[in-house]
């Protein structure tokens, strides 16, 4: 799964030498931390506080909007519209049929938002 990290903001320079900066603390939580699904994502970041974006939409499968207190984000209107579920919750067997129900989520929620 393709995901796109926005970031809205860095990390405080204070703590930035002892905790890892937003996207690296997605991209470990998804690919290390969620065992049952390592290495199931790549990541690419944009610098949306530097205005830095996506040139098209359409290349990833999810966004990941990162920041802080202090962020671009928090002086902005976001609006997030629920569309439609795409399927209960399920147990998988293994990586695989993950794999493969994932990238038919993807299918799903793309012809969903057409």
């Amino acid at each position: 799964m393709r995901l796109a990290i926005l970031r809205t903001g860095q990390t405080n320079a204070a703590i930035r030498a002892s905790f890892p900066d937003y996207p690296d603390l997605y991209e470990n939580l998804l690919n290390n931390g969620a065992s049952r699904i390592k290495g199931a994502f790549s990541f690419r970041y944009f610098a949306v506080f530097n205005g830095e974006m996506p040139a098209d939409p359409d290349e990833f499968d999810g966004y990941i909007i990162t920041g802080s207190a202090a962020g671009e984000i928090y002086s902005k209107r976001l609006t997030v519209q629920f569309v439609n579920k795409i399927r209960e919750e399920k147990k998988f067997e293994n990586l695989d049929m993950l794999k493969s129900q994932i990238q038919k989520d993807i299918t799903t929620a793309k012809n969903l938002l057409k």
